[in-house]
């Protein structure tokens, strides 16, 4: 058995398990890490931005043009990249899209729009 067979079985068997059916999986895309959408669905820039964040590792802060659009900006470049601040001592899962810094974050230096 091959490489590329053995994935596929075991990928069969996790969908099994989840009651998912393969047609079911292809209606749908994940964005970033494990947010599942339907294929249908036109993502708003907000719901990429809470996807990536909610994905993320830590207590992350959404920054820079992202912030600006949860805050109700209209107009922003489409393939802008999402800006995530953690703490020092927060991990810093980094991927596609986005980048994470590292910053000390003053509680009175940020808003929370949604938990």
């Amino acid at each position: 058995m091959s490489r590329y067979d053995e994935d596929a079985r075991i990928e069969r068997f996790r969908h099994a398990v989840a009651r998912i059916s393969m047609e079911d999986l292809a209606e749908h895309r994940v964005v970033d890490g494990t947010t599942q959408v339907g294929r249908q669905r036109l993502l708003t820039a907000r719901d990429r931005i809470l996807a990536t964040a909610s994905n993320a590792d830590g207590a992350p802060i959404v920054a820079g043009i992202a912030a600006s659009v949860l805050h109700g900006n209209k107009w922003f470049d489409p393939d802008f990249t999402i800006e995530l601040l953690h703490p020092i001592s927060g991990s810093s899962k980094h991927g596609e899209g986005r980048t994470t810094r590292r910053y000390m974050v003053a509680e009175s230096d940020y808003i929370e729009i949604e938990g």
